[in-house]
């Protein structure tokens, strides 16, 4: 099955994308942590999706997206570190997006993955510079 949605999430239109990344979040809901950590699922889950999100797609595939990756660091926590700093850098730049739900579904992402953060440093340095060199009130 993730490897249908991989290849909807690579190659598929935006309602295929947008389709995947629903159909994760819900396999995500209903897996079990154990299947999940087995055989670096949670790479293979969290890889296509960090590559989407980062992409220039419609905000409501990146809401998608980003629904399924805040599932996945809630049921895993940190097990999913491998991708932290993808994540990290995946949310951040989210937050700089033009539609409120995609900056919202970020900072849920950044609030999931911080407590499972040996080191938060580096995510405040980012958002600092991130705010200081926004011009848009309404993102800052």
């Amino acid at each position: 099955m993730l490897s249908i949605l991989k290849e909807a999430l690579f190659k598929g239109s935006q309602e295929e994308k947008e389709e995947a990344a629903l159909a994760l979040t819900n396999i995500i809901k209903l897996a079990s942590v154990s299947v999940l950590t087995a055989k670096n699922n949670v790479i293979q889950i969290a890889g296509p999706l960090i590559r989407l999100v980062s992409d220039r797609w419609t905000w409501t595939v990146k809401v998608a997206t980003l629904d399924a990756l805040v599932e996945l660091v809630q049921k895993v926590g940190a097990a999913a570190k491998a991708v932290f700093p993808q994540l990290q850098t995946s949310y951040i730049k989210a937050l700089s997006e033009p539609n409120q739900t995609v900056r919202h579904r970020a900072k849920q992402g950044l609030v999931e993955m911080i407590p499972h953060t040996l080191r938060t440093d580096p995510v405040f340095n980012e958002l600092h510079k991130g705010i200081k060199s926004c011009e848009d009130p309404a993102i800052r």
